[in-house]
């Protein structure tokens, strides 16, 4: 993923590599979440109601938007979404700010940085390397 990025800036600037980010994020990686997704709820060992995601940095952001794409999803985990381009993708924090406000399961967001969600006044206080649920 990063080489892609990589070339991406490389040829056409870092606006570019964060837009084709984006992109990947919300098509064809999300897509393959979805997937992945739907064989576990075909599988037939596994409770397809007791499912939760877990994503780490890109992958936490491909867990905020599969869980709001399917509200069969009865928790998520994120550490680090989004940790290096949060402030450098508007874009993106829209998005993920979007799939958080319209999520119904729980979220366990891991995460050093702060950000300001646009339906607070003030930052979410999460400089500290605990764990903080926000129900959406």
């Amino acid at each position: 993923m990063q080489d892609i990025l990589q070339r991406e800036e490389a040829a056409n600037g870092k606006e570019a590599r964060q837009h084709l980010q984006f992109v990947l994020a919300t098509t064809d990686h999300l897509d393959d979440v979805m997937g992945g997704l739907s064989f576990l709820k075909a599988t037939p060992a596994i409770d397809a109601r007791r499912l939760a995601i877990v994503g780490h940095s890109f992958g936490g952001q491909l867990t905020l938007l599969a869980a709001e794409r399917d509200n069969t999803i009865r928790a998520a985990m994120t550490v680090s979404a989004a940790a290096g381009s949060w402030e450098r993708s508007p874009e993106l924090r829209e998005r993920l700010l979007t799939a958080v406000d319209k999520t119904t399961a729980p979220i366990n967001w891991f995460r050093r940085r702060t950000i300001t969600a646009r339906h607070q006044a003030t930052p979410w206080p999460m400089n500290w390397n605990v764990c903080t649920s926000l129900i959406c």
